[in-house]
């Protein structure tokens, strides 16, 4: 059994339903057909579309409680919520490269999901992030490691934005709005 570092990555998130999660897909490959070294690979093995809802380093002592948690507050939540995404945005990032996301609107009900999953993970918040060796495969670019950092305070509550990352690059408005349910939290 590999034995996981002091303190690990976590990203809680909700996955979206296949017909998203294959839409989603299929923008990550044209924007990585644009951009062959564009280094998000969405599939459904290794690298899932998702909503993330909650991200924080904490000790991985600590996940069987998280896990915990998350379980009770999901177990509370029904029926499925559905979710709306109005848009691809587009965000420039501090290197001058373009981010698309598919922008969800921030449903009240997803809002306060958000806050209490939030709320209930904080207190387990480690210190640090050890750096990439908290990811999964002990390699993350610097990029991931600062959004891990910053997402409590600068995504987190009042800030939170849902979207679904599709890649680096400028995708075109190619979708009209769509309604979708979560298939689950991971």
């Amino acid at each position: 059994m590999h034995e996981l570092p002091e303190t690990i990555a976590v990203d809680l998130v909700l996955l979206p339903p296949g017909p998203i999660m294959d839409l989603a897909i299929g923008a990550n490959r044209t924007l990585l057909a644009g951009n062959p070294d564009g280094g998000i690979r969405l599939d459904r093995e290794g690298c899932l579309p998702h909503i993330s809802v909650a991200m924080l380093p904490a000790r991985s002592r600590d996940i069987p409680e998280i896990a915990a948690k998350v379980e009770r507050i999901t177990q509370r939540c029904s029926p499925p919520m559905a979710l709306t995404i109005d848009a691809v945005a587009k965000h420039r990032k501090n290197a001058g490269e373009t981010v698309s996301t598919f922008h969800i609107l921030r449903a009240e009900i997803l809002q306060l999901f958000h806050k209490t999953v939030m709320n209930a993970v904080m207190p387990h918040q480690a210190p640090s992030a050890g750096g990439s060796s908290a990811f999964s495969g002990g390699e993350a670019s610097a990029p991931s490691v600062d959004c891990l950092l910053r997402f409590p305070k600068t995504s987190a509550y009042e800030r939170y934005s849902p979207h679904i990352t599709l890649g680096f690059g400028d995708l075109p408005e190619i979708i009209p709005p769509v309604s979708t349910s979560p298939s689950g939290s991971r």
